[in-house]
This record gives C-alpha cells, sequence and structure tokens, in this order.
C-alpha cells in the first residue's frame, strides 16, 4: 500500500543529496532500492536520523562492482557500507535473498524482507517519491504505537533484544508498546540471556540517556527483563529503607535520584547503581531504624562487577564506580583540605558529576530538602579548579626521581615522602616549590635514616 498524501510523504529536500545519490545509483542501475528503518521513521516525525540504511535487490557483490567506496559491514551478512561524501550509508540485499552475495532477485522479495523485521514503525520503506508501508507502520506511528510486525514471538525468538529495543523507543519517541507485543515481552523475557553483553549494554545505555530513563527502567522491571539485565537491580524492588531521611523503597528511590540527573551516560549509571548495595548492607538498629553501613564501598565493588559483565569501556566502569564510593562522602566548603582530598580522589573533570549525583540523591529522599551546604561546596570546588591549586602528587613540583636522586631508594618509602609533601601542600599551595619540596624531602629523608638507627 503506498500513501502519497499530507503527512505521509517524505520531503526530498531533508535527505542528505549523499544519500540520495547511493538510492538513485542502485536505481539506475536496474536494482529495486529502498531507504527503510529509523531514518524513513524519524523522517516522518520531524526528527534528524542519526544514520541511513538502504535495502536492494542488489547482491553485495553488485554494490561493490556499483559503487568505489565500499567496506565491510561488521556481523552483518549482505551488507555493505558505501560512502558517499561524508555519510556512510549501510546498503543491505533483501533479507530473504539465498545467497546474498550474488545477483539481484526480484522487487517482489522487499514486502519478505519487510515482515522479517522489528516493529511496524521501522519496516516503512521510501523508493526516492513516497512512503511504502506493507505491515501498518503508519498508522502505528500516527497513534504512537510499537507493535512487532507479525507475531511477537517469532520477531523475539529470532532477535531477544528486540524486547529492549521495544523499551528503548517508548523511552525515545514517547510511544507506548501494543498489548499482545508487550505480553509476548513478559512471556519471553528469560530469551534476553541469549544475546551478547555487549548488545545488551548498547540498548540499556541508549535507554538511560533517552529524555526518560525512568519510564525505561520501569518497563524493564515490570516486562520481566531487569531481572535478567540488572539481577543486583531487580533486588532492590520492594526493599524497604526503614529510615526517617527516606520515604521510598530502594528502587523507587533509585528511580527518583535517575530521574533528577542530566543526561550523561556515566552519571545516569552511578544513579542508577548508587544504591544497589544497601540489600546486602542492610541492618536494624534495636530502634528499628535501618541502616546501610559501608554501602557505598561495598556498591563501588558491585558497580565494577556489573559494568565489566556488560562489557562497559575501563574509562566508564572507573568512572562510575568512583562516584559510587564516594556520593556518601559530603563536605562542607569550610573543610578546605577534605575538599582539595576529594576533588584529587575522583579527578577536576568528575567532581562535578559526584556533586550532581549528591543533590540528586538529596532530590530523591524524604523532604525536606536543603541543597544549600552542596552549592556552597561547588563554589568552593569550583573556585579552587579555577585556580588551578595542585590536588594530587602528580602536581607537585617534584617527582619520584627527583626524590631518588636525593638518596631515597625506589620503593614505598617515596611514595610515602610524596604523599607527606602533598598533605603540606593541600595545607598551604604556596609550599609547592621545588626547592621548598627538596628541603622537606631532605627533612623527611635524614629523619627516616634516623628512625633506622
Amino acid at each position: 500500500m503506498i500513501f502519497s498524501n499530507a503527512g505521509e510523504t517524505l520531503d526530498k529536500s531533508k535527505l542528505p543529496a549523499e544519500v540520495v545519490a547511493v538510492l538513485g545509483k542502485l536505481q539506475e542501475y536496474g536494482y529495486a532500492a529502498y531507504l527503510i528503518g529509523g531514518c524513513v521513521r524519524d523522517l516522518l516525525l520531524n526528527r534528524a536520523p542519526k544514520d541511513y540504511d538502504i535495502c536492494t535487490a542488489a547482491g553485495a557483490a553488485d554494490i561493490k562492482d556499483i559503487f568505489t567506496r565500499v567496506a565491510p559491514a561488521g556481523r552483518k551478512f549482505g551488507t555493505v557500507v558505501v560512502m558517499s561524501g561524508d555519510y556512510h550509508v549501510e546498503v543491505t540485499s533483501f533479507r530473504d535473498m539465498p545467497g546474498r552475495e550474488n545477483s539481484a532477485q526480484s522487487t517482489s522479495n522487499v514486502e519478505a524482507d519487510v515482515r522479517l523485521r522489528d516493529f511496524t514503525i521501522n519496516g516503512l520503506l521510501y523508493d526516492g517519491s513516497a512512503v511504502i508501508d506493507y505491515i501498518g507502520g503508519l498508522s502505528d506511528l500516527r497513534d504512537g504505537v510499537i507493535r512487532a510486525i507479525g507475531e511477537p514471538g517469532d520477531r523475539f525468538q529470532a532477535d531477544p533484544l528486540r524486547m529492549m529495543r521495544a523499551v528503548r523507543f517508548c523511552c525515545q519517541l514517547d510511544f507506548v508498546v501494543e498489548s499482545n507485543t508487550m505480553n509476548s515481552i513478559k512471556a519471553g523475557a528469560e530469551l534476553i540471556r541469549q544475546v551478547a553483553q555487549e548488545r545488551v549494554r548498547e540498548e540499556l545505555s541508549h535507554i538511560l540517556v533517552s529524555n526518560s530513563p525512568v519510564r525505561g527502567i520501569r518497563l524493564l522491571q515490570t516486562t520481566g527483563l531487569l531481572q535478567f539485565v540488572l539481577p543486583e537491580l531487580e533486588r532492590c524492588c520492594g526493599f524497604e529503607q526503614h529510615n526517617p531521611h527516606h520515604d521510598k523503597d530502594v528502587f523507587k528511590h533509585t528511580l527518583a535520584v535517575l530521574g533528577n540527573t542530566a543526561a550523561n551516560i556515566v552519571l545516569r549509571l552511578a544513579a542508577l547503581l548508587h544504591d544497589v548495595a544497601k540489600p546486602e548492607t542492610y541492618s536494624l538498629d534495636a530502634n528499628g531504624i535501618g541502616h546501610f553501613f559501608g554501602h557505598s564501598v561495598e556498591g563501588c565493588r558491585l558497580s565494577k562487577e556489573i559494568l565489566t559483565r556488560l562489557r562497559y569501556d575501563r574509562s566508564t566502569v572507573e568512572a562510575v564506580s568512583l562516584l559510587v564510593n564516594e556520593h556518601m562522602n559530603k563536605l562542607k566548603a569550610s573543610q578546605t583540605k577534605a575538599v582539595k582530598k576529594l576533588i584529587g580522589r575522583v579527578g577536576s573533570d568528575r567532581v562535578n558529576l559526584l556533586l550532581d549525583l549528591q543533590a540528586s540523591d538529596i532530590a530523591g529522599c524524604a523532604p525536606p530538602y536543603n541543597q544549600e551546604v552542596l552549592d556552597e561546596l561547588r563554589e568552593t570546588v569550583n573556585a579552587l579548579i579555577v585556580k588551578n591549586v595542585p590536588l594530587r602528587i602528580q602536581d607537585l613540583d617534584l617527582s619520584g626521581s627527583d626524590l631518588i636522586q636525593l638518596g631515597f631508594k625506589p620503593g614505598p618509602a617515596i611514595g610515602q615522602a610524596l604523599d607527606k609533601l602533598l598533605q603540606e601542600v593541600l595545607e598551604k599551595p604556596e609550599l609547592n616549590n621545588r626547592e621548598i619540596l627538596m628541603q622537606s624531602a631532605k627533612r623527611e629523608l635524614l629523619s627516616q635514616r634516623g628512625s633506622a638507627f
């Protein structure tokens, strides 16, 4: 069925000329070719596509013959990346073509291709002049519905990650999941275990940096996916805190904190995991008050374990676990030396993320909320960063090599001496002068030698 009336046509002027050129060239060579998937969906929604995909009757070998600038496309069989100007366009042979490396098949295969895709809103085609809809995608797009193509169970059996993609599209597009599709996700949630962790990580990240991360995590929980993706967080559901500072269970508090954060993946992962160790560290005192002693330290360990399992990169794992570890370290602006140490541990590039996490944590607790102390701390932190005061051993105006030249033996003694010098500089930044530090180091060396006798 071809739609060409207002609201269902695609404004060709919104398409990059480089992408139109790839589509047109395939058609010039006699092959059926269509833009398909997210790019068509997003253009119809007046959203800027992140990438462009074309499906075609041409085989991969044919595509390579037509275009001069091509590259392999990783795991996708039958896909060739065509480089046109600054654009990398994924061109894929119709999915039902046997031996897709080779020559073209009839244009009727395009409908079979569409019916093998995930959701109706991602099965819309554009041939350069009209939008083509075989599966009711346009009506679902108008109604804001995520509906699996054909039998939902079959779609999820073919690729279980589609269940998380349904949640992701709800968050990104502000759509709802159609009831049969939702029921199939609930029934088949355990299938997500079959998916590579790297792919799960990508969907989780998309959900977290969307405009509706809280809705996304709630959907993962209500569909049953959360217990397989983040079982540690699932344990927080319904876990009452029995503490006057909290009016929500651990899971609801976590979502409240998450909902108050900016769309930064490190910050939102830290918000998601900051209290993940509370069920493991819970104790109840004689007055019936709940406590979670050491939950930030245990949470740091758990965060590293979880994020490593999900194949996050080392930098992200370190940054998130550091924020989780430090989130209960709430200082006053007047504690200058402690504030400097905090910046030194966390890093000037991450300390404001920590303060953002702490502010969100306060807003997720029981009222009344008092952010004044944190606001004053943020002013002090940023003033210290602007002044570029020495905060870490690396900032000292001498190094371990200098200490070796003075007579220190390589080993722990050098680290201890440098740390002692740093403590002096944290108290008085003006002491960060090479000559002054060398004199202090000499005194430390004499002290160490004297204590050896």
